[in-house]
C-alpha cells in the first residue's frame, strides 16, 4: 500500500554489493520529506520549501491535527535539521563510502539517543548478525535530532508522513493535494490522471 509511514532512518533487505550472492540487511538516513538535502538547503529551491510547508499544514488540516500552521512549522524546521546532517548526493554515489559494517550494538553505540534494538526488533530484523549502514557519519545525528525532538513534533512528524503515504488511496480531496504538491509544484507534470487510470495502475502494481 504504499510508503505508509516513515523513519527517521530507512531500512530495508538488499543484495550485498561486496557479496551478491547473499541478502544483507541495509540501513541509512532519512526523514525528510523532500527529495534531497538541497531543497531544504539551496536558495535554488526555496519556493519548493515554502510550497511543502503549506503542504503539510494544508494535510494536517484535513486530519483534524492540532495547530496545523504550528506543527508544519517545527516539522519543517526539524527536517531542515536533519538535512543538514545528510550526505550529498555526490558522496551517496560512492560505492565504497557507503558500504559500512555494523552490528546493532555498535550503530547503537555510536548513535545514541535512537531505540536502535527496539526499532530493528518491529521490523522483525533485530536477531540479524551484520547490517550495512551506508550513511554512518550522519546517523549519530540524525539520532540526536530525534531524541531533542518533543514528542508532539515527532507526533505531527509521523502523521502527516501516513497521510502523505496513504493520501493516493485516500479520498480526492487527498490525493489531489498530494498531486498539487508532488507531481505538479515538484516535477511539473501539468494534468493529473483520471482517478480510472491511476487505479489500473494501482492494480497492476
Amino acid at each position: 500500500l504504499g510508503r505508509l509511514g516513515a523513519s527517521f532512518f530507512r531500512t530495508g533487505i538488499t543484495i550485498d554489493a561486496k557479496a551478491p550472492d547473499r541478502y544483507v540487511v541495509a540501513a541509512g538516513q532519512g526523514g525528510i520529506g523532500l527529495p534531497n538535502r538541497d531543497y531544504y538547503l539551496s536558495p535554488l529551491y526555496a519556493d519548493k520549501k515554502v510550497k511543502y510547508q503549506a503542504y503539510i499544514e494544508r494535510m494536517l488540516t484535513m486530519i483534524g491535527w492540532d495547530k496545523p500552521a504550528e506543527n508544519a512549522a517545527a516539522i519543517v524546521e526539524m527536517e531542515t535539521r536533519i538535512a543538514q546532517a545528510h550526505w550529498t548526493p555526490i558522496e551517496n554515489r560512492n560505492r565504497d563510502k557507503t558500504y559500512n559494517e555494523y552490528t546493532i550494538a555498535k550503530l547503537a553505540e555510536e548513535a545514541p539517543g535512537f531505540a536502535w534494538q527496539a526499532y530493528f526488533d518491529a521490523a522483525q530484523l533485530g536477531t540479524a548478525p551484520r547490517l550495512i549502514v551506508s550513511q554512518n557519519t550522519a546517523m549519530p545525528k540524525i539520532a540526536a535530532i530525534y531524541a531533542e525532538a518533543p514528542v508532539e513534533v515527532l507526533q505531527a512528524w509521523q502523521a502527516f508522513q501516513t497521510t502523505d503515504g496513504a493520501a493516493s488511496l485516500l479520498s480526492k480531496r487527498f490525493s489531489d493535494a498530494q498531486w498539487e504538491f508532488r507531481s505538479r509544484d515538484l516535477s511539473g507534470q501539468p494534468e493529473q490522471r483520471s482517478r480510472e487510470k491511476r487505479a489500473i495502475s494501482f492494480a497492476e502494481g
